[in-house]
C-alpha cells in the first residue's frame, strides 16, 4: 500500500482496508501502523510525504485456504 501527499501542506488520512489489514509495516523505515478498535488507520504525511506498507496477511486467509 502506498500513501502520497502531493501537496505543500502536511495532511493526516484515515484508511480502512477491507478483510483484515490490521497491521502494516513500513517498508521504508522502521515502524508500523496498527488500526484502531474501528478498523482505521491514522497516517500522518508531511509535505510531499511518503509511506509505503507492506499489509499483514489476515488469520482468515490462511484458515480458508487450509479448509
Amino acid at each position: 500500500l502506498c500513501v502520497h501527499n502531493f501537496d505543500e501542506r502536511a495532511h493526516e488520512v484515515t484508511i480502512r482496508l477491507e478483510d483484515g489489514g490490521d497491521r502494516l509495516t513500513n517498508l521504508l523505515e522502521e515502524g508500523e501502523s496498527v488500526a484502531d478498535a474501528d478498523g482505521r488507520h491514522r497516517i500522518a504525511l508531511g509535505a510531499y510525504g511518503y509511506r509505503w506498507y507492506r499489509l499483514a496477511t489476515p488469520i482468515s486467509a490462511f484458515r480458508s485456504r487450509a479448509e
